[in-house]
């Protein structure tokens, strides 16, 4: 199933249940190095499966509604959820929304800006 293919109270639980784990694979540099590089997919699938295991796991369960305790997939039948949720437009703009969030520094406190105009 696509991130889309979700709606209402089933949307939330599957957010509440992917939003950590995918946090983890958004924060890896290399990760999103290699997303705004736009490397072939099966590239960051590999890099992502040796480097994000569990949460790989977490989420493909949560698509699945499955406990990630007792899912049970091949390993092909894994490589094709991860490249499926890789190619959902809307997964990517999760990786979009996290550097946005992410990208420029804050320009400080109002306390300190409010000092510095004062002197």
């Amino acid at each position: 199933m696509r991130l889309s293919d979700f709606e209402n109270e089933e949307a939330l639980d599957l957010l509440a249940d992917i939003m950590d784990p995918a946090t983890v694979i958004m924060a890896d540099k290399n990760v999103e190095v290699m997303v705004r590089g736009k490397q072939p997919t099966l590239k960051i699938a590999s890099y992502i499966l040796k480097n994000h295991k569990g949460p790989v796991i977490e989420i493909v369960a949560a698509i699945h509604k499955e406990d990630p305790k007792t899912i049970k997939f091949t390993p092909v039948q894994l490589l094709m959820d991860l490249v499926d949720i890789m190619n959902d437009k809307d997964v990517m703009s999760l990786f979009t929304l996290q550097g946005q969030l992410t990208e420029g520094e804050p320009s400080g406190s109002a306390t300190e800006n409010s000092t510095e105009n004062e002197q």
